[in-house]
This record gives C-alpha cells, sequence and structure tokens, in this order.
C-alpha cells in the first residue's frame, strides 16, 4: 500500500510541479529582456532634466521603462483598468493606440491633439515590433513627422519627442 500511495503522490503532487516549472522556464526564456529598455529611459535621463510624462504604447512596458528611469511618469502603468476607471474616453484613446489602430487618425492633428493635449505627454514611446503601423505613420506623413520628431530609435524601442 505504501507504494501505491507514493505512486499517487508522485503523479498527483510532484508531476504538476515539474510541469509548471517546465511552462514557466519556456515564458522567462521567450520573454524580453529589461535591458532592451534601458538605452530609451537612459536617453531620457541624459537629455532632459526635469520629470517627463512619457506616453507608453504598451502597458507591460512599464515596468521595464520604470526600473531603469523611475524620474518620469508614464501614461500607463501597473494596470490599464486603473485609466479605464479614472477616465474611459482617456482609456479608449490610448487602448486604440496601443492595438496599433492607427487608422483611426489619418487626421494627423487629432493624433497629436490626443497625445499632447488629452494627455499631456512629452513624449511618445512605441515598442517597434507590436506598433509597426504607429511606427510607419510617424515615419512617413509628413505632418506627423513635424510633430513627432524622433529623438532616439534602435531595433526595440523608439522614442518620439512630442511638439
Amino acid at each position: 500500500h505504501f507504494r501505491f500511495a507514493l505512486a499517487i503522490f508522485l503523479i498527483v503532487i510532484i508531476a504538476p510541479i515539474f510541469l509548471n516549472l517546465h511552462v514557466a522556464y519556456g515564458y522567462a526564456s521567450q520573454s524580453k529582456s529589461t535591458k532592451s529598455f534601458f538605452p530609451v529611459a537612459d536617453w531620457l535621463l541624459k537629455h532632459e532634466i526635469n520629470k517627463q510624462i512619457i506616453f507608453n504604447t504598451q502597458w507591460d512596458n512599464f515596468y521595464m521603462l520604470y526600473f531603469w528611469n523611475a524620474r518620469d511618469q508614464y501614461v500607463i502603468g501597473f494596470d490599464p483598468t486603473s485609466l479605464f476607471i479614472d477616465d474611459s474616453d482617456k482609456y479608449f484613446h490610448w487602448s486604440r493606440i496601443s492595438a496599433d489602430e492607427v487608422n483611426n487618425f489619418q487626421d494627423s492633428h487629432k493624433f497629436w491633439e490626443i497625445i499632447s493635449n488629452v494627455f499631456n505627454a512629452n513624449y511618445l514611446v512605441i515598442e517597434n515590433e507590436r506598433n509597426p503601423k504607429l511606427k510607419l505613420l510617424l515615419e512617413t506623413d509628413q505632418i506627423v513627422r513635424e510633430d513627432f520628431p524622433i529623438v532616439y530609435s534602435d531595433s526595440a524601442v523608439s522614442l518620439y519627442q512630442v511638439r
């Protein structure tokens, strides 16, 4: 009976632990390194003296940005739900931008107005891979390029100043 109980214990208790560890290791090994956001956070610290408001398009980038630059304020922090509770209109503006739905902003002045006036942002930081349409708009539309000059870019992240 003891061997049978031990076998059941190993199957029911130990096997799920190893399975969870295997899945967690897979997620961790595929996740972005916090170091990928160091250059953009460092650029902000070196080029701005005062606290800036940063419009970050992806909420899960907040942790990495804040880790390297706790001085500045980010539009989306720990949880987008708090923005929704605080101001649902702002949340829906942010969520469309986050989802890379830039077709809603064919009027480039409207896009600038949302980033500049609604969010009072000084900078816009995008993760290139997750916001390709936004990156294309920011780099190809002449009016948008004037309102959002690129100040830093690498393979992972781009930073635009809001004029």
